[in-house]
This record gives structure tokens, C-alpha cells and sequence, in this order.
């Protein structure tokens, strides 16, 4: 398995633990809310990760939650940072090294009001 992929599955695997669905970006989801969006940001090629000794992977992690909800939106998102910094990959050696946060307004789902939290993460992913 790819470092990209295990980073994702692990990340995905990770946040399932919140009892919280878990999409992946791009994804059709319900109208059921919370719900976590996580994609990965950036990709290495294949050849480079061979020759280097770590890559720093970016995932994005979205928390959903209607407008009314904000505590919600709160409380779900501290316990994705909490879950992500003590996140561990399956196949590769890796370390939490930092997180930012935007509050947004979005109604990109049935232009519905929603409340995102948009999480970005970066993770060293080191070389076996």
C-alpha cells in the first residue's frame, strides 16, 4: 500500500472512531447531520517516495453541521484534532506536525444553510 493510501484509509479509520459518518471528498452524502469530509491534498509521485526519506502529507477534514449547531461543529472539531494528533498509520512510521482551521459558511448540499469546519493537517509520512 502507498503511503498516500494508508495515510487516507488510517485518517478515514481514525475519525469512523467518533461515531461520526466519514465521506470521502467528491462523494455523494446524505442530508445528515454531522458528517466529516476527508480528502488528501497533496500527492507525491510514485518514484520520489522510493528515493526520499519522509513527504509531508496535507488532509483536509471537513465537519459539517446545520447552522443552529455551531456548539456542535465545536465539539466535533476538537475531537478531530484530538484524534488526528494521536493518529497512527497502518503500513508506514508517521508524525502529527500541525493543524489550521477556518469557520465557514457553506451551501453546497441542497443549498442548505450548513456550518464547515475546514480542518487542514499536516502529517510527516516517513520511509520504511
Amino acid at each position: 500500500m502507498s503511503p498516500e493510501e494508508d495515510l487516507l484509509l488510517s485518517v478515514k479509520q481514525c475519525l469512523r472512531a467518533l461515531n461520526v459518518p466519514v465521506y470521502d471528498f467528491g462523494q455523494q452524502r446524505p442530508t445528515q447531520f454531522p458528517q466529516v469530509v476527508v480528502s488528501l491534498q497533496n500527492e507525491q509521485e510514485q518514484t520520489d517516495i522510493k528515493v526520499m526519506d519522509y513527504f509531508l502529507g496535507t488532509v483536509a477534514v471537513d465537519v459539517y453541521t446545520d447552522v443552529a449547531n455551531v456548539g456542535q461543529a465545536y465539539a466535533l472539531g476538537r475531537q478531530v484534532i484530538n484524534a488526528m494528533q494521536r493518529l497512527e498509520l497502518t503500513e508506514w512510521p508517521a508524525r502529527y506536525d500541525s493543524s489550521t482551521m477556518r469557520k465557514l459558511s457553506d451551501n453546497s448540499l441542497e443549498s442548505r444553510p450548513l456550518t464547515r469546519l475546514a480542518y487542514l493537517f499536516d502529517i510527516f509520512v516517513y520511509g520504511k
